[in-house]
């Protein structure tokens, strides 16, 4: 073989190696990265394998039941408490739209959580609760959402069962109420002047004592008419600044009994008129300014304001007790909730004045809230909307 010959052989063989041998480096390095990729997926599949495990004992530790669903609105999860309220199984439920489940908005699946809602589940039987719903974001993008179903059948039952009781106990209270005042009314006037000084004060205590009962029999009883939904306010344009002023000056004397300062400054330029039913908001102004002196100490004040803020006029009852602690705020208007410390312990009603308060704002369209801070006082504020539709709510003093 020539000499040529044998060197090309011999190039070709040592090219064949190097190109040999370069690919075997490059498997073994491609071998080596599928194996560290191997790893890495297997860790993240763990990872995400405990984190599913973390999510799931999380969704079965909350209280209240809880939907998930993709991008396109199918359940994809849902836990066992969700499955419970609804006394269903997951198989009746994973792939379904959720709107064939729960009342979402049509267009964005989303839920309305201000109101308590009647649902039907799959049994056909009717529960109450208040439903919530939050999107899962991605990059700004919505794929899926998550929602809550807090069941309050059981508490709806026992409120009405409660308000049952009540509604039979003052019916049956009324009438010998009624004969015990005018007893007693009938006695101030005849033989008041023949009584000791003693005498006088035990009589003014129980007339006392029994416009206190008659008071609170009404309130029960309008609370009723409230539920019901059985009576109309009665309204007219009115000055508010005007029956602030009127109800501040009624109250006073109970201020000064306390020794505590009512203080209103009327506005200088006349307020818009709004139309209200007068008696309804001089009761919700007699609650809040009655709460506010009996949580006043002796000597301090009570500040009453009122002003124009848009299209609403703003009521502001500012007491300097003792406050409220921030964790009962969200249930203070509610039925016959009533803040459970001592600073609250002198409170005489039942826990129906704000609630009552609170029924005829929203019957006038408007709002009531409170700020607080503890051991600076609290101020209530309600708001009434000075261009409103005619409310339709009860008239508390009508029967």
């Amino acid at each position: 073989m020539p000499a040529f010959d044998q060197a090309y052989v011999i190039l070709g063989w040592i090219l064949s190696t190097g190109i040999l041998i370069v690919y075997i480096f490059l498997l073994r390095n491609k071998l080596n990265y599928i194996k560290e990729e191997n790893i890495r997926v297997k860790e993240s599949s763990a990872q995400l394998y405990s984190q599913k495990i973390a999510i799931e004992s999380i969704l079965q530790a909350i209280d209240d039941g809880i939907i998930i669903t993709n991008y396109e609105g199918n359940i994809t999860m849902a836990s066992k408490k969700a499955m419970d309220i609804l006394r269903t199984e997951f198989s009746n439920l994973a792939g379904k739209p959720i709107d064939s489940i729960l009342p979402v908005d049509p267009i964005n699946r989303a839920i309305n959580s201000n109101k308590v809602t009647k649902l039907q589940i799959l049994t056909g039987e009717t529960i109450m609760a208040k439903l919530e719903s939050l999107p899962i974001l991605t990059s700004g993008e919505v794929k899926g959402t998550v929602y809550t179903i807090h069941n309050i059948t059981k508490e709806k039952e026992f409120e009405e069962m409660k308000l049952d009781f009540v509604t039979m106990a003052v019916h049956q209270l009324r009438t010998p109420l009624t004969t015990l005042r005018g007893y007693l009314s009938v006695l101030s006037g005849n033989i008041a002047d023949k009584l000791l000084d003693d005498e006088k004060v035990y009589l003014d205590r129980s007339i006392s004592g029994a416009d206190q009962i008659s008071a609170l029999i009404e309130n029960l009883i309008n609370i009723t008419h409230m539920e019901e939904n059985k009576l109309t306010l009665q309204t007219k344009q009115v000055q508010l600044e005007d029956t602030v002023e009127d109800v501040t000056n009624n109250l006073s004397i109970i201020g000064k009994q306390k020794g505590v300062r009512l203080l209103f400054q009327k506005p200088q330029k006349p307020l818009p008129l709004i139309s209200i039913d007068s008696y309804s908001i001089s009761q919700v102004l007699n609650n809040l300014i009655v709460n506010a002196i009996e949580h006043s100490s002796e000597g301090s004040s009570v500040e009453i304001y009122i002003r124009q803020q848009g299209d609403e006029i703003v009521v502001d009852v500012k007491d300097y007790g003792e406050g409220i602690p921030y964790e009962a705020t969200e249930f203070l208007f509610t039925k016959f909730y009533q803040v459970p410390n001592n600073l609250r312990a002198g409170s005489k009603g039942m826990g129906l004045g704000l609630y009552i308060s609170k029924k005829i704002l929203e019957a006038h369209k408007g709002k009531i809230w409170v700020n607080t801070i503890r051991g600076m006082g609290a101020t209530f504020s309600f708001s009434l909307p000075i261009h409103q539709p005619s409310p339709q709510f009860p008239h508390p003093h009508k029967n």
